[in-house]
C-alpha cells in the first residue's frame, strides 16, 4: 500500500514520547523489545546466516519488502530530492527526508565517497567482530568523533584502532564527508532551528571550554559530535533505536552507492509502519533515539553504503552538569546539582514539540509558494536571490518562535506534509 504524500496519516507523539530512552533527558533506559521487533532482528539474523536468500531463493530485497507489505506497511514514493516532513497531529515538525542539494555535482561526490570506502571494504569486513556484527546489523562500520559515555569521567575522543584509523584517514573521504555533515546541520538548522541552536551552543561551549581545547572533531566547525561511517557492499541496518543518542535530538542518515531505490534500500520507521524509498545522495533526519528504525536490503546486483551523523546524549549530561559527571556535582556544588535533578522532570517537554516547531500556517505561506513559481521559471542568477530571502525569512519567523509549517527550504521547493501513523 502506498502513502500518497497528501495523505494524512496521523500520529500522537505523545504515544511515541512514552518510549523513553533516557531518564531526564540523559539516563539510559532499555525497553524491553517487543515481539515485533524481537522477530524481525531474528529474520535479519537468520537471512544473513543463509547468505541473504530464503528458503526459496528469492532475492533478500523482495522477500524483505513482502514481509513488510503482509504485515501492513505503507510504502512512501520518494524522489530523494523533493523535502517531506514528518509531523504529527497537532502539525509539530519531529522528522524529515531532507532530500539533497539542488547541485550537480552532490550526486558524484557521494557516489565518489562509496568508490572510496568500496576501495576498503575487504579491509573493513577483517575489522574485529564488534565492528562487523553490531546491534545496528551485519555490515562493516566504524565510529569516529567525541562522546561520553557512562562510567567516564572527561570528554574524550572514541578510541580507534590502528586498523579503524587507517581506513577513516582518507583526506578525499574526510572532505566529502565534511561537506555532507555542513548539509545535514544546515536542514536541521531550517527544519528545527530551536533543536539545532540547542546543539550547538552544547558543542560551543565544550569546544571553548580550557580542558577540552585538544578534541578531535570530525569537523572543526560542526555541531554534530558523532558519525559512522557504513560500509559496502550491502548496509542494511535491523530495528534498533539509537539509545546513546541525545532522546530528542535528530540523526542524519545519507545513503550512498549504485542502487535502485524502488527495489531495495528503503528507510522503515517501525513506530509509524512506514517503508521510505531512500536513493542515493538523499538525507534523512529522524529522532533515532526514541523511534524503531531499519532498512531494506538491496538486490544482490545493487551495492549500497550510508554516513549517519548523530550527536551523543552523555555529552550533554556532562556539560550541563558543569563538565563534570553527576555524583561529582552532587558533591562539589549541591544547589547546582538540585537545580538539575528538577530540570530533568521538564526535559521531555524542552526536548519534544517545543524544541521542533510551531503548528501556525500564516499568510507568507503562500508568499513562498508564490516565489518558488516564479523562481523555476525565471533566471538562474536570480536563485542566489530567491535562496538568501527565503532563509532569512524563516530565520525570521524562527526566532519569532513560529516557523510556517509545510514550507521546508532546503532544495528549494515546497515540501509536501506526511503526519504518520
Amino acid at each position: 500500500m502506498v502513502a500518497k504524500s497528501s495523505a494524512v496519516l496521523q500520529t500522537e507523539m505523545s504515544v511515541l514520547q512514552q518510549l523513553n530512552t533516557q531518564h531526564g533527558g540523559y539516563r539510559v533506559k532499555v525497553e524491553k523489545l517487543d515481539g515485533e521487533m524481537r522477530d524481525m532482528i531474528k529474520d535479519a539474523k537468520a537471512a544473513h546466516a543463509d547468505g541473504g536468500k530464503d528458503d526459496g531463493g528469492k532475492d533478500r530485497a523482495a522477500t524483505a519488502l513482502e514481509k513488510l507489505w503482509s504485515n501492513g506497511y505503507k510504502l512512501v514514493e520518494w524522489d530523494g530530492i523533493n523535502p517531506i516532513l514528518l509531523v504529527d497531529t497537532e502539525g509539530t515538525i519531529f522528522g524529515a527526508l531532507a532530500g539533497q542539494p539542488k547541485d550537480p555535482g552532490w550526486s558524484k561526490r557521494c557516489m565518489r565517497l562509496f568508490d572510496i570506502m568500496a576501495e576498503d571494504a575487504d579491509a573493513a569486513a577483517k575489522l574485529p567482530k564488534k565492528n562487523t556484527q553490531h546491534r545496528r546489523g551485519f555490515y562493516p562500520a566504524i565510529d569516529t568523533g567525541v562522546t561520553f559515555a557512562p562510567g567516564d569521567s572527561k570528554a574524550h575522543n572514541l578510541r580507534l584502532e590502528r586498523k579503524e584509523a587507517a581506513l577513516v584517514e582518507n583526506k578525499e573521504a574526510l572532505e566529502i564527508e565534511r561537506s555532507i555533515q555542513k548539509f545535514v546541520e544546515t536542514s536541521i538548522d531550517v527544519f528545527a532551528p530551536r533543536l539545532y541552536g540547542y546543539i550547538k551552543d552544547h558543542m560551543q561551549r565544550l569546544q571553548r571550554h580550557p580542558d577540552y581545547t585538544g578534541l578531535r572533531w570530525n569537523d572543526p566547525h560542526g555541531a554534530m559530535s558523532g558519525k559512522t561511517r557504513n560500509f559496502p557492499w550491502c548496509v542494511a541496518t535491523v530495528p534498533h533505536r539509537d539509545v546513546m543518542n541525545m532522546a530528542f535530538a535528530w540523526c542524519g542518515v545519507v545513503a550512498i552507492g549504485p542502487y535502485n531505490a524502488i527495489y531495495g534500500g528503503h528507510f522503515v520507521i517501525h513506530n509509524m509502519k512506514l517503508a521510505i524509498q531512500f536513493p542515493h545522495g538523499a538525507l534523512i533526519l529522524i529522532p533515532s533515539a526514541f523511534l524503531w528504525h531499519s532498512n531494506v536490503p538491496v538486490r544482490h546486483e545493487d551495492h549500497r553504503a550510508s554516513v549517519t551523523f548523530y550527536t551523543s546524549g552523555g555529552l550533554y549530561r556532562f556539560i550541563d552538569n558543569c563538565f563534570m559527571r553527576e555524583s561529582d556535582l552532587a558533591e562539589a556544588k549541591p544547589q547546582e546539582y538540585a537545580k538539575r535533578q528538577e530540570e530533568k522532570h521538564l526535559r521531555r517537554d524542552m526536548g519534544s514539540c517545543h524544541r521542533y516547531t510551531s503548528s501556525s500556517t500564516t499568510i507568507p505561506t503562500f508568499v513562498f509558494a508564490f516565489l518558488t513559481v516564479i523562481i523555476n521559471l525565471g533566471r538562474p542568477y536570480l536563485v542566489r536571490c530567491y535562496l538568501l530571502l527565503s532563509y532569512g525569512l524563516i530565520r525570521l519567523f524562527a526566532a519569532s518562535k513560529s516557523l510556517i509549517d509545510g514550507i521546508v527550504f532546503v532544495s528549494g521547493s515546497i515540501s509536501t506534509l506526511i503526519a504518520t501513523k
